[in-house]
Order: structure tokens, then sequence, then C-alpha cells
């Protein structure tokens, strides 16, 4: 297991502060982001898609507020996952990334924390 990704969201003007944080900070550079039906980036580094920017104006209510929106591990054994979040009643909403060959499973933490694990078909 590894870190694929994690994911801010926030409203656009905020959006738009931490795209060039990211970008003048890190030397991050926007790459390919399907296209999902809300705006945002997809920043690279290392031909990676490390950080990802959501616009939002539902998840945060002041600075600071639920602007880490999940966190994102990426796993090959996609079955024995569904199994334990079964086996422990954890409820779970599975999506397909068809352009990406990519199934994602979204669940929280008992915290609350947003988590999202991805199993691409073809072997990482």
């Amino acid at each position: 297991m590894y870190l694929d990704h994690f994911n801010v969201t926030a409203p656009k003007e905020m959006l738009e502060i931490e795209y060039q944080f990211f970008c003048d900070v890190f030397d991050m550079s926007t790459g390919y982001r399907p296209n999902f039906n809300v705006a945002g980036y997809w920043l690279y580094k290392d031909n990676k898609p490390l950080i990802h920017l959501t616009e939002s104006s539902n998840d945060v209510e002041a600075p600071f507020n639920n602007v880490i929106n999940h966190i994102a591990f990426r796993l090959t054994d996609g079955e024995a996952i569904l199994s334990k979040l079964a086996q422990k009643d954890i409820k779970f909403t599975l999506t397909q990334i068809e352009e990406l060959e990519m199934t994602q499973v979204f669940f929280k933490s008992p915290a609350g924390v947003g988590l999202e694990v991805n199993f691409l078909k073809a072997s990482d």
C-alpha cells in the first residue's frame, strides 16, 4: 500500500491560491485530469498526480475547516479490502473510472476521515 494522492476541496478563489502555492513551492505542474463534473486540477510531481484540487463551496465554512477532503491509497487486492469493509459493516461507495481502468472505493474512518482506495485493472 502507498499514498496515492490527497485532495483539497475549497471555493474557487481559495482553490486558485492553493494551485499557485503548490506549483510555486513544490515545483508541481498541472497534468491530465479526467472530465469530472466539478472543476479542479491534478498537480503532478515526477509524472504522478499527487495533489488533487477540487472546487466546492459546500465543504468549507471557514479558513482551515474541512479543506482536506480525503486521503487516497493505491492497493492491489481490491477483493480483500471490500471483504474487510463488509465484515466490519462499514458503508462504502464503489465507482468506476473507465478511461483510467480504475475502481474506487470511498468510505470513512471512525473519526470521519474521508478515505479512497484505488485499484487499477492492469497491474501497477
